[in-house]
């Protein structure tokens, strides 16, 4: 994400010593800002460029201001603590510029989000815009797009946004008509920090690489906005919101190239679009949005699967059956109910060794430890539950890569397993094509899984499926 207006210079807030800066793609050289020669009190001279100066940090951020009377703050976490230096450079990932001086009694706290084009170009389906032609003029309809939800997050209520609108550029003997305007907004009901905004654009950008099956997604602008009231005595108080400040962020990567013909587009999947995001903010150890490492992580790399993604793929695997197994409903019963005969099962046995005591008298400690703990960590196999999921959406992947000849069934399943159990092991073993494939399905069979969960349809998770969105 390149910032248009670069290279920037400006001066840092400092706890000693005073200190100016030059930033170009991400990487800031800071010095001291003192040219001149001073001379103490007892008539020595010092080179004013070797004078030391300290940074002052707000949080993880460094403050300052540009020369063209802006504000700055940079991404500094790991860097520059409080050591005295008289020169710097250093590269950052992050660094926001306020369109004013930051005021003391704002700071860098906003009130929503405006996240706009990048890979949200391709989370949309083509849409025909539909033109009514007159005498007189035309009529563009169907001009926008729009969903709306709620996240609750942090103890407050954020309304989300996600859309598209119609553009109209208008030439001599030609008008041009585009949906190329693509959004992704955050508006919160109480104002958040620089580092708490940070963390909803790369919940976003998770969201982003979920949709697409790619890791190196980004957004054209990020925009942050503060909320204005509009007060007249002949209009009604108004609210709006501003841009205030824009974030650039270097990513390191080429942006994809993937079309919306190859991605789980927002339209397609509509309000669980807000339930599939909140699942990005979920920490628990069992979340399989925690494990998406085997994403690809460019267009060229699509093609290509290692050992430690298929580790990656069985942990996402094996995360998603656990949450399965919490709710029963037409896809879950199977992987439900199994499991809940199971833990009843487990439940009589230590009755029974209750009822064993409770009548002849309490077992030595050692006997009694070897049959509680035999049994407190017992569950199905891994491969047992890899089948009953990837039996629920079977019929629904059908073939989930191009040019296959072979429909992948439960035995391929347990190979795969097994595979991975090896792995575990210790035990080298060559990944063949067969390993991958099954991966491949085993990968769009927890996508269902997890988007049925949000609530998309099985007609629905079928068409994109057919998409072959695992490109």
């Amino acid at each position: 994400m390149k910032d248009p207006n670069a290279p920037r210079t400006g001066v840092l807030e400092c706890e000693k010593g005073s200190a100016s800066f030059y930033v170009d793609d991400f990487s800031f050289c800071i010095m001291n800002n003192i040219m001149k020669k001073v001379t103490n009190r007892f008539g020595e001279t010092y080179n004013a460029a070797d004078f030391l100066f300290t940074l002052k940090k707000q949080g993880n951020f460094l403050i300052g201001s540009t020369t063209d009377g802006k504000s700055i703050a940079i991404y500094a976490k790991n860097c520059l603590d409080n050591i005295p230096v008289s020169r710097c450079t250093f590269r950052t990932s992050t660094y926001i510029i306020q369109d004013a001086i930051c005021n003391e009694s704002f700071g860098y706290s906003f009130d929503a989000i405006q996240l706009e084009g990048g890979t949200l170009s391709s989370l949309f389906s083509n849409k025909f815009v539909h033109v009514n032609y007159s005498d007189n003029g035309y009529l563009v309809k169907d001009n926008e797009f729009e969903l709306t939800g709620n996240l609750l997050w942090n103890n407050q209520n954020v309304t989300i946004r996600a859309g598209w609108f119609t553009s109209e550029q208008n030439q001599p003997r030609k008008l041009e008509i585009s949906t190329n305007n693509p959004y992704f907004r955050f508006e919160f009901s109480t104002p958040v920090n620089l580092d708490d905004a940070l963390l909803h654009v790369e919940k976003a950008r998770e969201l982003m690489s979920f949709l697409s099956y790619r890791d190196n997604v980004e957004f054209d602008r990020i925009i942050f906005q503060r909320k204005r009231h509009f007060n007249s005595n002949e209009i009604q108080e108004r609210i709006y919101y501003s841009d205030d400040a824009h974030t650039f962020i270097n990513y390191g990567f080429e942006l994809t190239e993937k079309e919306s013909y190859h991605c789980i587009c927002f339209d397609e999947i509509g309000n669980a679009t807000f339930k599939l995001l909140s699942m990005f903010y979920d920490i628990s150890d069992y979340n399989p949005i925690r494990h998406l490492g085997f994403i690809p992580k460019s267009d060229k790399e699509s093609h290509l699967m290692t050992p430690a993604d298929i580790r990656e793929i069985a942990t996402f695997l094996e995360c998603e059956e656990h949450c399965v197994c919490q709710h029963r409903d037409e896809k879950s019963k199977v992987l439900y109910d199994e499991n809940k005969r199971l833990s009843n099962l487990l439940s009589k046995i230590k009755e029974l060794i209750k009822s064993d005591e409770d009548e002849n008298g309490i077992l030595p400690d050692s006997i009694h430890d070897q049959l509680t703990k035999r049994f407190q960590n017992v569950t199905f196999p891994s491969k047992h539950n890899d089948v009953l999921l990837f039996e629920s959406y079977r019929n629904i992947i059908k073939c989930i890569t191009p040019h296959q000849t072979k429909i992948i069934g439960s035995e391929a399943v347990k190979e795969f397993r097994n595979y991975r159990n090896k792995e575990t092991h210790g035990n080298y073993n060559l990944l063949d094509i067969n390993i991958a494939l099954t991966a491949l399905h085993l990968v769009a069979t927890v996508y269902c899984s997890i988007l049925h969960r949000a609530g998309v349809d099985d007609q629905t998770l079928e068409k994109i499926c057919d998409k072959g969105f695992i490109e």
